[in-house]
């Protein structure tokens, strides 16, 4: 089969490697897509508040702990990637208070000692 028989010029498959069929494109269902929601975590640092992590849910703002909320071991763990991915899955799981999450975070501090 030609290049001409896929609508697409020589040039365009040397740049891609690869040939599309309507049979890999059939299993995909558009209209069924629903793309979830983008959690990031900000750390950031003024003179005046001190430190305080955000928590943004498609780029807007919906949580944030301030420094003066911890203790000195509960802020060190937060400075771990592995406190940032517990951040992120306390707010997955439902936990959009402050407190909530202090909880959880002196539970996890407890079972890693």
């Amino acid at each position: 089969m030609r290049d001409d028989d896929y609508g697409i010029g020589n040039s365009e498959v040397r740049n891609f490697g690869f040939h599309l069929t309507k049979a890999e494109n059939e299993f995909f269902k558009e209209d069924l897509y629903k793309p979830g929601s983008i959690i990031r975590i900000k750390r950031k640092f003024s003179k005046k508040n001190g430190e305080e992590w955000q928590i943004l849910q498609d780029g807007e703002l919906s949580l944030t702990l301030k420094e003066s909320r911890f203790t000195i071991s509960e802020k060190n763990f937060l400075h771990t990637a592995a406190g940032m991915q517990f951040l992120i899955n306390c707010f997955k799981s439902g936990m959009y208070s402050v407190s909530k999450i202090k909880d959880a975070l002196k539970e996890k501090l407890k079972e890693q000692l």
